[in-house]
């Protein structure tokens, strides 16, 4: 890269932030809604709530049915429930108040018909985990994060309106280290080795390592940095560990190998999609790239990160402007555009070396964004 684009990237940088400070505070100020309206928007028209306690509904028409509101952590952020009681504690309805899914993922639950699964269960069987309904595989997250909002609205409306005590604790997700995340903390050591300049064979062993990814993080645990994961950190929400531990480690990995060696392993040897059109470009026998005398077809990817990750912070919904192609590619969901969008880039990919990297993904720039601040940092320190 030429000095005076290093200079332009460096320019722009500022009002790039500055444009996502922006955001993050209309955001914030647009999420401000009433729990309640959020609540009727949902039920039958005409439903008006009566509040009893904070989080506790009942209905003005029949004050012997109870909406208690509860939420759970998704893939993509904070999904909210509301869940109709009996005044004996028996569930007659479970409803998604908000959510920030993607929505295939949030449609494969409503076509599996998942809420209804419980229906007739009473709070005991919902606090003793007794026959909860069982997730659905390509929506694991999803289907976690709505049983989670069923649990903790029982628990509240046990507590507070049927008055019981000594109630089962609410389940909470403890750090669980498996061999998923030993394999994947070699992953990222391995991408690091294979750079070193006395490692031979380097060539073979990154077509082994990227190989190996598209399997492991593609197909078996269905894991890769996506841009909707970064639009949540950035709006300051942090999912738990527990339950996101493989992604903190996929993730701090990765921009903890950027800083510390200035290389974006991630696109370069672990992303299972970039494995994927690495291996179509094999097949086609075509090493050409997406070139332009300026390289001003950087600035594509650019835009549209900046794009989705402003949308994301105003609306703090990211799932819902998504074109990413994961999903499509790894577990056949997604909606049009991205079945259509993922059926060009593998075209493309036989004649073409990684068109999606080069045109469309969001999250490289991310990398070139940390990458510029490391090195702009590193030379103000240098020339102290």
């Amino acid at each position: 890269m030429s000095i005076l684009s290093k200079k332009i990237d460096r320019i722009l940088a500022i009002p790039a932030m500055l444009i996502l400070i922006l955001a993050w505070f209309a955001g914030t100020e647009l999420s401000r809604n009433s729990s309640k309206e959020e609540i009727e928007s949902q039920l039958p028209s005409g439903s008006i709530l009566t509040e009893h306690d904070d989080g506790i509904y009942s209905f003005k028409s029949d004050s012997s049915q109870f909406i208690v509101a509860g939420e759970g952590n998704g893939y993509g952020g904070i999904l909210r429930t509301a869940v109709q009681f009996s005044s004996q504690g028996q569930i007659r309805q479970v409803y998604l108040v908000n959510h920030k899914e993607t929505p295939s993922f949030v449609k494969r639950l409503k076509s599996r018909r998942f809420s209804e699964g419980f229906t007739g269960m009473n709070w005991e069987d919902i606090l003793n985990n007794n026959d909860l309904p069982d997730g659905i595989s390509g929506a694991t997250f999803t289907c976690r994060a709505l049983t989670e909002g069923v649990i903790t609205a029982t628990h509240l409306f046990a507590s507070e309106f049927l008055d019981i005590e000594d109630l089962p604790e609410q389940s909470s997700f403890v750090l669980k280290w498996t061999v998923s995340h030993t394999i994947l903390v070699l992953v990222l050591l391995m991408s690091v080795i294979i750079t070193h300049p006395r490692f031979r064979r380097k060539i073979t062993a990154r077509w082994i390592l990227l190989i190996f990814n598209l399997i492991f993080l593609g197909f078996w645990t269905g894991n890769q940095i996506s841009i909707v994961q970064i639009s949540r950190l950035t709006s300051g929400e942090f999912p738990p560990p527990g339950q996101h531990l493989f992604f903190y480690i996929l993730i701090g990995g990765s921009f903890i190998i950027m800083l510390l060696f200035n290389k974006n392993l991630y696109y370069d040897r672990i992303c299972p999609f970039g494995a994927a059109q690495d291996c179509l470009a094999a097949i086609g026998g075509s090493k050409r790239q997406l070139r332009d005398k300026r390289n001003l077809i950087r600035w594509i990817p650019r835009i549209l990160s900046l794009s989705l990750l402003t949308l994301g912070l105003i609306f703090r919904h990211p799932s819902s402007i998504n074109y990413e192609v994961f999903s499509a590619f790894f577990q056949v969901l997604g909606n049009s555009l991205q079945f259509g969008l993922l059926i060009l880039v593998l075209l493309s990919s036989l004649f073409i070396k990684r068109p999606w990297c080069t045109l469309f993904c969001p999250v490289k720039p991310v990398f070139e964004y940390v990458g510029m601040l490391r090195n702009w940092i590193v030379t103000k320190k240098e020339g102290q």
